[in-house]
């Protein structure tokens, strides 16, 4: 690993005596579903400006394995929002059927001084 290889201890992360089994859930699965959407476009964010702020070819290397996992999530992500009709989609504007010219100067009304109307 990397960070032993520069003198660094190995990180200890969560273990099972961290974890209360018997406790009340805190949030729902639909928004554990959107928190982990909106944590894995942050982590594409810092995986890639990590990659190309690394020189050292493993830790390029790790970084992009870590950009490809979350690629695969991002998709996943989306997939089963869509699935679950949770995905909040952008707004779509209705466009006009026909293009409308502008033939005077009312458009102005109102913007220097008093809306006749």
């Amino acid at each position: 690993m990397f960070l032993e290889k520069d003198g660094f201890p190995e990180p200890i992360g969560f273990t099972d005596a961290d974890l209360n089994k018997e406790t009340v859930r805190l949030f729902s699965d639909v928004f554990c579903l959107h928190y982990l959407h909106v944590m894995t476009l942050h982590g594409l964010l810092g995986h890639i400006t990590s990659l190309s702020a690394s020189v050292r070819k493993d830790l390029r290397s790790f970084y992009d394995s870590c950009d490809n996992e979350a690629k695969k999530m991002y998709h996943q992500t989306i997939e089963l929002l869509l699935e679950k009709d949770h995905f909040q989609r952008d707004p779509y504007f209705y466009p006009e059927s026909a293009p409308e010219f502008v033939t005077g100067q009312q458009f102005l009304d109102g913007f220097f001084g008093e809306n006749p109307r």
